[in-house]
């Protein structure tokens, strides 16, 4: 698989491609259901974002459900609950990149300190993470 860094199991590459598969058909299935709902004749981008949003959605909750059920209830807190505070440094180090590159030159003085602090605690924490 070429956008893979580590080798993947034939059997766990096509086990990807039926999931990628799945998740497709329930955007475009969601997305249509939307555009029902609006009763329009096209699917637009918010019609996509509502299907893609309602997708995962539901399979993050049916991968909690899993988690669960595989790995016990503590176990599988703990790596939800990781997960998500990877996402949420995630979006925060992407709204900051783009405040950095976009509009550092309409932030007053005192918030671009600020700004600076959070970016270096939230790198500061994921590079603790990651040295654990």
């Amino acid at each position: 698989m070429k956008d893979a860094t580590k080798k993947w199991s034939k059997e766990t590459e096509e086990s990807l491609e039926i999931m990628v598969s799945i998740f497709r058909e329930a955007v475009i299935s969601a997305a249509e259901r939307f555009s029902d709902y609006n009763e329009q004749k096209e699917v637009t981008a918010q019609c996509l974002e509502v299907g893609l949003y309602e997708s995962v959605m539901t399979l993050n909750e049916t991968n909690k459900a899993v988690m669960f059920q595989r790995m016990g209830l503590l176990r599988a807190m703990d790596l939800i609950n990781s997960l998500e505070i990877r996402a949420i440094s995630d979006v925060s180090l992407s709204v900051i990149q783009d405040i950095e590159e976009n509009r550092m030159e309409e932030i007053p003085e005192e918030l671009k300190g600020m700004i600076e602090d959070i970016k270096k605690n939230i790198l500061s924490e994921r590079n603790k993470k990651d040295k654990e």
